[in-house]
């Protein structure tokens, strides 16, 4: 009996080598992968951060159990802790939806009053909008990271002092999603329609469970955004108004979901949400200029009622894109390793993403650890 468990492990380690192996090669002369690890701190880290930004080699992690912001330098491998204020002068009012930073003294970040407040190093609250008073009837802003419904992101533009984000409108005759310039010198705005999916026009009446908006990711001047439910890319040039679509396909999975078998039944919403493809936003990385997408194939829903479990057993597709969005590589993703609740970032020169998974079998500890994804620059 010990010898037939042995053979089965180490044929289980040879086909967990050879998918190793076939992912390298497929990344060979893109990108390569590092794994890092974070070392325990004083500072009490999660295993992965469903919310997180970046600047330059800082990871920037939102920690919802301390309303903490987790800095981590990636170089030296050190933590530190910006601790946010629930309430006061510098309040950030529950959870943060969405995070961006200009740089380590000027955070933004939107929280659950609908507020995007810029923040220093500290903490301290030094410049706030107020996003209701940017909205008209009907009308209710796209910004949130939800792995199960969209990764809507906001964007502050320095060069004209303004704030972007997506908006929802809905009306007797129409609906629909737009982008809402705000200057933030004299409150003056300008709206940039976003065009309904070509494979799922009827996206935006919400007969697809949770997959019913917009990733919106904002990169050198263009608003880039897709829809969860299928695989094309949508571009718009703020600068010229042009308009352009990408065909994305995947060779790994569906590339549109069917609609939800009954939206009335929250249990149809969850399976719906496993039995589809789900496409996540597009990110930029402005070393390599190039773009990235991950996506989760469709799987089928067994009799395990964990249902964390399961969603982690699906398969993770990395997909590249150059400049001008032209597929470049797709490959999988090594299964049963990485977190699929948002847990990865965006840099200029390649991406992480957080090693946490229910089926991952390696040894449990405090340490935080990431695989990062970088790109070869060639000369």
């Amino acid at each position: 009996m010990k010898i037939l468990f042995a053979h089965i492990l180490i044929i289980l380690l040879l086909i967990s080598c050879i998918e190793k192996k076939e992912q390298n090669e497929a990344l060979d002369g893109v990108m390569s992968v590092e794994e890092l690890v974070i070392p325990e701190s004083d500072v009490l880290n999660l295993k992965s951060y469903f919310l997180t930004a970046s600047y330059k080699k800082q990871l920037y992690g939102y920690n919802r159990k301390e309303h903490t912001l987790d800095n981590f330098d990636l170089r030296s491998l050190s933590t530190r802790q910006i601790q946010l204020e629930p309430e006061g002068p510098d309040a950030i009012v529950g959870d943060i939806r969405a995070l961006f930073v200009s740089s380590p003294d000027s955070i933004w970040a939107c929280d659950d009053a609908l507020h995007i407040l810029l923040i220093d190093a500290q903490g301290d609250v030094r410049r706030s909008l107020n996003i209701s008073d940017y909205l008209h009837e009907g009308e209710s802003p796209v910004i949130e990271r939800n792995h199960a419904m969209a990764t809507a992101q906001f964007y502050y533009d320095s060069l004209k002092d303004c704030l972007l984000f997506g908006i929802r409108y809905r009306n007797d005759s129409r609906s629909g999603f737009m982008v809402r310039e705000v200057s933030l010198e004299d409150g003056e705005c300008r709206d940039f329609e976003l065009s309904n999916s070509l494979s799922v026009p009827d996206v935006a009446n919400g007969i697809y469970a949770n997959m019913s908006k917009p990733n919106i990711t904002f990169a050198k001047g263009k608003i880039v955004y897709n829809y969860p439910v299928e695989s094309h890319v949508y571009v718009i040039d703020t600068r010229t108004a042009e308009r352009s679509v990408v065909e994305a396909d995947s060779r790994y999975s569906w590339n549109v979901a069917g609609k939800c078998r009954d939206m009335s039944d929250y249990n149809e919403w969850d399976r719906h949400g496993i039995e589809n493809p789900h496409f996540f936003e597009v990110m930029y990385m402005s070393d390599l200029n190039m773009y990235a997408r991950l996506h989760l194939c469709e799987h089928e829903l067994s009799a395990e009622s964990d249902l964390t479990k399961v969603n982690d057993d699906r398969d993770l597709c990395l997909t590249l894109f150059d400049d001008d969005f032209q597929v470049l590589h797709e490959v999988k993703l090594p299964p049963h390793r990485y977190s699929y609740y948002t847990g990865w970032c965006a840099f200029s020169d390649g991406f992480c993403i957080f090693v946490d998974n229910s089926l991952y079998d390696a040894t449990k500890s405090e340490e935080l650890v990431l695989d990062y994804y970088k790109g070869i620059v060639k000369e």
